[in-house]
Order: C-alpha cells, then structure tokens, then sequence
C-alpha cells in the first residue's frame, strides 16, 4: 500500500503474454485504487513476457516515496543450463511522464548466485534491497543484495545456504525483514538442526545476518522441531518485528498432530534474553480454527496480531485471525472463514493492516466464477 492508499500487488499467472519461459501464462503486477464514490478501480499496470523481465513474480512489492514499485520474479532472466527457464529476476516499476509504468530489470540470476526468488524484496534507509532465493549458489538458496550507485545496481551476495551443512537451512521462501540496527532477519524452509521432527531435510529455521553490508555474520536463532516437541515446521511467511526487536512468524506444519498430515501449523515469537534467543508458541492451529497459515503476520499500534490461513476453518477454505496479548497469553479469535466461493479459497500471501484497522489480502482461488482465479480482500471492523 502506497501513501495514497493505493494497493500494488502480482498474479503468478495471467496476462497477455504466453512466453516459454512461464507456467501457463506469465503474470502481471496490478493496481487497486479506491474510487472517489466507493469501491475500488482495478487495472492491471504490468504483463510479463517471461524473457528479460522476468515471469510468474510471486512475493511482496514495496513502494518508495518517489512511487517506484520494486519486485521479484521466479522465472525469466538468465537462461543457462541449470535455470532452462530463466532463473529469475529483480525488478523496478517506475510512473512514466507520459502515463503507464515502465519496466526496469535490476539484475538476472544465472544460478552462482541464486535462482527462483519467490518472496521479494525489502529497502533500507539508503535505497539498497535485499532478498533470497530459494535455490541456486549451493543449490539451496542465498541471501543477497543490491546496492544502488550512479544508475548500476551492484549485486553482493550475503549468505549462501548450504556452506556450513544442513544446520543453518535450506530453501529460503519468505522476505526478509530489518531491524533499527540493519540487522536482517529471515527464515528457512527446511533444514536446521534437528533432523528428528523432520527427518527427511529438516523443519526450518530462523536466522540472522549481522554486521556490515558484505561481512556479515550469520546465526542460527532457532531450529524448528516439528511435531517432535510440538513445534513448528516449514516457516514461509515474512518475519515481523516489533518496538521491542521480538520477532513473530508463522510455520504452515508442526504444532498440533493431525491424520495424514504434518501438523496444521503455528505461529510463534522469538525473543531476545542475555543474548540468547526464546521461542514462544503463540498458537497452534487445530484445523478448525485455520490451518497452514504461509504469509506475513501484521500487528497494529496496540500489539495485536493478524494473519491468515491457507485452508482450515469453518468452510475448510481458509481464515483470517488475530491474536491479542493477555499477560504471558495470548487471546485468538477467528475474524472471518471464506466459504470457498465468490469471497475467495486459500491465503497464502499474508495480510496488510492501513491507519483504520481495515485489513487487506489476496485468496489464491475463489471469486468469480467458483473456484476461480483468486481475489483481492478487505475486512473491516464493525
């Protein structure tokens, strides 16, 4: 959401470009704004082609103060002999003088230094961005880097996921998120220390990159341990930080023990005492309440948390919650279920909150026709 209350968001699928590099179709990046009598003005700003643009772009967008839209796709860019498809790209999108937006390539991965970016990118004080990848380098992901000077972007990698083993993770797929410091912060979808939740590649962690921009040190925070000690496994969704610099999360498996399944998942809290870290499970789905929740949580000014799910609930199509601090606890309550239909199926992406409380996402399927191409959400408070 940009300062005008305009929603950016991207479709990993659609368009009006078919390009071989694409599953299916190549995706777009859209606009919502609201409209001066109510409702809101939907148009699609960008089509990708698949070839140097890049194509399927999946993850977060960020808006900087002049309006620039930046952002990553999975497929496209560089064509070699690991990535037959492309191996992603980087992108800006910047407000043209003369209306529409033009496209900007900031860099193409060829695999040596990351491959398939799904989660995008997030910006610091001096324009630089950072992301991962959730493959390439070793093979399991890096962290990396760019930094702006003279109109080049200048690419660093950070952080190569499989340079000391399994035990610091494997297969990067949620932002990152920074502290006031420039510390970043992040997850791994697999991989870890302990093996035993997990035992085919590891449940996950969470960790750290601290230190200078292209020395940083990396830490292991926490190792996910599945349904082992009833933990959480496979975090996918951006870390959030508070005032305080804990930092929340969610697993889309662990936690509670279901049939046929690995767990319906978690969210979590990691936070700092005598330079060590402490993991506090806030809530662990049960099915009925959600389940495999994958996206960013949003807290408001009060603390309270939001987010959502990508199934579970009372019409097994998903749920959007909050969870509000009480003492040590903390309280749930479901905000809403979707029935699957027109309103939508499955929340992958996370949720947003704006200055009202409102709060806006993106279903994967749903809308119209049933069982569709997904749809853009608002909740409000009543």
């Amino acid at each position: 959401m940009d300062s005008k209350g305009n929603l950016y968001g991207t479709t990993m699928m659609g368009g009006t470009y078919y390009g071989t590099n694409c599953a299916l179709s190549c995706g777009t990046v859209f606009e919502l704004s609201p409209a001066s009598g109510g409702g809101w003005t939907f148009q699609v700003i960008y089509n990708f082609t698949g070839d140097a643009d890049g194509g399927n772009p999946r993850g977060n967008l960020i808006v900087d103060n002049l309006g620039n839209i930046y952002g990553t796709t999975t497929v496209g860019g560089t064509v070699n002999s690991n990535c037959s498809v492309g191996c992603g790209t980087v992108f800006e999108l910047s407000p043209s003088s003369a209306g529409g937006w033009v496209l900007k390539t900031l860099h193409s991965f060829d695999w040596t230094d990351g491959a398939h970016p799904s989660a995008g990118v997030i910006r610091d004080s001096a324009g630089r961005l950072y992301g991962v990848t959730s493959e390439g380098g070793l093979s399991v992901g890096n962290v990396f880097a760019l930094a702006p000077s003279k109109g080049v972007w200048k690419f660093l990698t950070l952080y190569t996921f499989g340079s000391d083993g399994n035990s610091g993770g494997s297969y990067p797929n949620s932002g990152l998120a920074m502290d006031v410091g420039g510390n970043l912060y992040g997850t791994a979808t697999m991989g870890g220390s302990d093996a035993a939740g997990c035992p085919s590649n590891g449940c996950g962690t969470v960790f750290e990159l601290s230190g200078p921009l292209g020395s940083e040190k990396f830490t292991v925070l926490h190792s996910f341990e599945g349904l082992t000690y009833h933990d959480g496994a496979w975090p996918e969704g951006q870390l959030l930080i508070d005032g305080a610099g804990d930092l929340y999360g969610t697993t889309v498996a662990g936690g509670v023990a279901c049939s046929q399944c690995n767990g319906y998942g978690t969210v979590f809290k990691l936070s700092r005492s005598s330079g060590t870290w402490r993991e506090q499970i806030l809530l662990r789905f049960s099915g009925t309440d959600g389940e495999n929740p994958a996206g960013a949580l949003a807290m408001d000014s009060a603390g309270n948390l939001y987010g959502a799910t990508g199934g579970g609930g009372a019409y097994y199509a998903g749920t959007v919650f909050t969870l509000k601090p009480s003492g040590s606890s903390w309280q749930f309550a479901s905000l809403y279920s979707f029935t699957g239909g027109p309103d939508g199926l499955g929340v992958s992406g996370g949720v947003i909150l704006d200055a009202s409380g409102d709060i806006f996402g993106t279903a994967t399927y749903g809308g119209s026709p049933i069982i569709g191409n997904g749809t853009v959400f608002e909740l409000s408070p009543q």
